[in-house]
């Protein structure tokens, strides 16, 4: 096309038709180059070459994906893009290698969890062969859904924040597509990943900018189709999965009935995960997200395109270090042996031989490349560090090593020298008799490093760096040495304090379920939405993972009526060793609603409902449940545990200031009881128990209400034979607890604190606290 100076026009770039063209396919990744030229006065002045590839997909609601006309069933894993020690910097090389890696194991596909990923990966899934599924920025996270903090309600709740915020989702998709779109690799282009982990009041503008994304994702590249990733919640009438053409159901949402050949196009866009520190265990990651294994791997019905692992690579994360070592390879690229299980199962490659403890007598080094081609930050090269014996053979002992850049240019993330701890808990550990870590050099030249430790014999390796400028000693600026200092203040806007709303939206489980009673509605925050087992049976049970480890302080059960429900609530670090930690096996209560506040565990990553008792006919059931704690908390190892008291209601029905809110881990709440005088609120411990000491906060800004209150024990429900254990003479400090020992501790089922005449009960925290072991 000719341009007249100073106009501007539109070029439409679509390919010619092209006769028995060689189609991209994983298996054989074939790519054509489209050369588009500028040429003023019929002189060449610029040129720019776009790399594409031939290829088609079909996304079907019964029968799964087909490519190039082919059934193609996808067994992929979700990728963060970053590394060990360079974080998001990383090298065009670094990316190749990630999939790659993959590509070893026989996974087909990436989900590039959960933001667009740099060119540079996608035209390694290009080249090596590697579905891609792109995803947008717009995503939500569990836990704390305070404003102004990471955990934030996904769309935000404050109304001058909209317009920016979808500006910015809607920007950042169409800039997405823009540049990735020419890439045979990308498979679908999703909106989100959990979106619905915002708040309620907010979810019908979480579905119209999903729907406004739909748009943008047809306009701007009708040959592909609109993903809604982490589709997986609300159920029901509200659910938000068939707003696009394909949905990507995450973790429990492999199982939930609504979403059993749901009548859309669907993959498990996340499931199962390892959550192991090197080198773990021989395992596949299923967890508990697949309703049916068959031969040690999930069925494969026909209306489903496939599943990805959450996740391939360990990554950092701000929700602590254990949520971010999920993946089957770690942080610095050293497989997990739930890798070569993969790898076995996807690529048929037998694991290696594991190594065994023996006597250290030296280092091994070695590196993915020993030249690199480019000096522009494109290029770098893994080290690999051994421990061996004096054979070279590989043993799992772990020694202290430092690797140090003896001679020429290069750097590695901490400067000339970085040091690995035989600690796998260390931040730069050696593991297994093996570590790794990533070298760069921005000048050409020979690199010499050298591995030592002590009593071992050192190894050296040499990188030579091509391109320029060239390394001259003496004259080029050496690289400066920035040592590792571990982080230990407190994270900058961090999700801090307690929460009540750690189980909300959250994967569930069941021992069973009725028709039209899933479990995942246990935890909508819809108590008209019921879980019900799918029989009578006494031992029936609920559960919910957090997704996270927290310290947990209270459990509300909403039961769908009143009834004699026995239980007991059971918590577990990993899903699969139980501890009871509140036992109402006994409990007489009928109660529709029962809350419970104590010390419930500081490493909980699900909690149990394990029912031991239902009324009469009935099967078990709950309506709704909400666990409450938080990541920052210090729960008193003697902190008595039992059923919230009181009296009821509040100052004006408002339910955010009734009897519970004594006891949420929150300073800010507080109780403000309807009656003026006499009001109280306390804990039923179950049996008698002894009380050591009480702890307590006022109401902010107003302690004074506080003075005459008494803190009481009694061993009937009616505290007719209460006993005082102490009185409240002065104003307890404002915004703080303030801890009382009990003289001659005594043993109480029941304890309260009773209001002074015209305190209202205002008391914003207490904890009763026993004679500890």
């Amino acid at each position: 096309m000719t341009i007249a100076a100073g106009e501007t026009a539109v070029s439409d770039q679509t390919v010619p038709a092209i006769a028995n063209p060689k189609l991209w396919h994983p298996d054989h990744p074939a790519l054509y180059k489209a050369l588009t030229t500028v040429s003023v006065d019929g002189k060449a002045v610029d040129t720019y070459e776009t790399t594409f590839g031939i290829r088609s997909i079909k996304w079907t609601a019964d029968q799964g994906m087909f490519l190039n006309g082919e059934h193609y069933y996808l067994r992929g894993a979700n990728a963060h893009q970053d590394h060990a020690g360079w974080g998001d910097a990383v090298c065009n090389s670094g990316f190749t290698r990630d999939v790659q890696m993959l590509k070893d194991a026989g996974f087909n596909w990436i989900r590039g969890s959960h933001y667009p990923h740099a060119p540079a990966y996608l035209k390694a899934c290009d080249e090596k062969g590697m579905l891609y599924w792109s995803e947008n920025i717009f995503w939500g996270t569990g836990g704390k859904q305070t404003d102004g903090v990471w955990s934030a309600s996904g769309y935000p709740v404050t109304k001058k924040d909209e317009n920016g915020f979808e500006e910015s989702v809607l920007r950042e998709l169409g800039e997405m597509i823009r540049i990735h779109r020419n890439s045979p690799s990308v498979m679908a282009w999703s909106t989100s990943n959990e979106p619905f982990f915002s708040d309620s009041k907010v979810m019908d503008k979480v579905a119209a900018l999903l729907k406004k994304e739909v748009e943008v994702i047809h306009q701007l590249d009708p040959t592909r189709s609109a993903a809604i990733g982490g589709c997986q919640r609300p159920t029901g009438a509200k659910r938000i999965d068939k707003l696009g053409d394909i949905a990507g159901y995450n973790g429990d949402g492999a199982r939930i009935p609504d979403f059993q050949n749901p009548g859309i196009p669907s993959v498990v866009s996340e499931y199962g995960s390892v959550t192991a520190i090197r080198p773990g265990k021989y395992i596949p990651c299923w967890g508990s997200d697949f309703a049916k294994l068959k031969d040690g791997c999930p069925e494969e019905p026909a209306w489903r395109s496939g599943q990805a692992i959450w996740c391939a690579f360990d990554h950092g994360s701000i929700a602590g270090s254990s949520l971010g070592k999920m993946g089957i390879i770690d942080y610095f690229r050293v497989p997990k042996r739930a890798y070569y299980w993969y790898r076995n199962q996807y690529a048929k490659v037998a694991p290696p031989t594991w190594p065994e403890a023996g006597t250290p007598a030296q280092l091994g080094l070695k590196a993915t490349s020993t030249e690199l081609a480019s000096t522009d930050g494109t290029e770098d090269a893994r080290l690999d560090i051994s421990i061996q014996d004096a054979s070279g053979k590989l043993i799992s002992n772990a020694v202290s090593v430092t690797l140090t850049i003896e001679s020429g240019p290069g750097e590695l993330p901490t400067g000339k020298t970085i040091s690995f701890e035989p600690d796998p808990k260390a931040d730069i550990p050696i593991i297994d008799g093996q570590a790794a870590i990533e070298f760069r050099s921005y000048y050409a030249g020979t690199t010499v490093i050298r591995a030592t430790s002590a009593g071992l014999k050192d190894a050296t390796i040499q990188i030579v760096s091509k391109g320029g400028p060239a390394y001259v000693k003496g004259k080029t600026p050496e690289t400066q040495d920035r040592p590792y200092v571990h982080f230990t203040g407190a994270p900058v806007n961090a999700s801090s304090g307690a929460s009540t709303s750690l189980s909300l939206n959250r994967p569930t489980k069941a021992s069973s379920m009725a028709q039209g009673a899933a479990s995942s509605v246990a935890n909508d925050g819809n108590a008209g939405t019921v879980w019900k087992a799918a029989d009578n049976a006494a031992d029936a049970w609920w559960q919910t993972f957090l997704e996270n480890s927290y310290q947990v302080n209270r459990v509300q059960l909403v039961f769908p009526a009143e009834g004699n429900y026995r239980f007991q609530i059971q918590t577990s670090a990993d899903g699969q060793t139980w501890k009871p930690v509140l036992d109402q096996s006994q409990t007489t209560d009928t109660d529709k609603t029962r809350t419970f506040f104590g010390n419930f565990g500081n490493a909980v990553g699900y909690v149990r409902v394990q029912f031991v008792g239902l009324p009469d006919g009935q099967p078990a059931a709950l309506a709704e449940v909400t666990v409450g704690g938080g990541k920052d908390m210090t729960l008193d190892a003697a902190q008595l545990s039992g059923r919230i008291i009181g009296t009821p209601g509040s100052w004006k029905n408002d339910s955010a200031c009734a009897m519970d809110a004594a006891m949420d881990g929150n300073q800010e709440t507080f109780f403000d009881a309807a009656q003026e005088s006499g009001a109280w609120v306390g804990l039923d411990l179950g049996t008698p128990q002894g009380v050591a000491k009480v702890r307590y906060c006022p109401r902010k800004e107003l302690p004074q209400r506080m003075v005459g209150g008494k803190f009481q024990g009694a061993n009937k429900a009616d505290f007719s034979d209460a006993v005082d254990l102490f009185t409240v003479s002065v104003a307890p400090a404002d915004g703080k607890m303030t801890e009382q020992k009990i003289e001659n501790p005594a043993a109480f089922r029941y304890v309260r604190y009773v209001s002074p005449d015209n305190g209202s009960c205002n008391i914003a925290e207490m904890e009763f606290c026993g004679l500890g072991k």
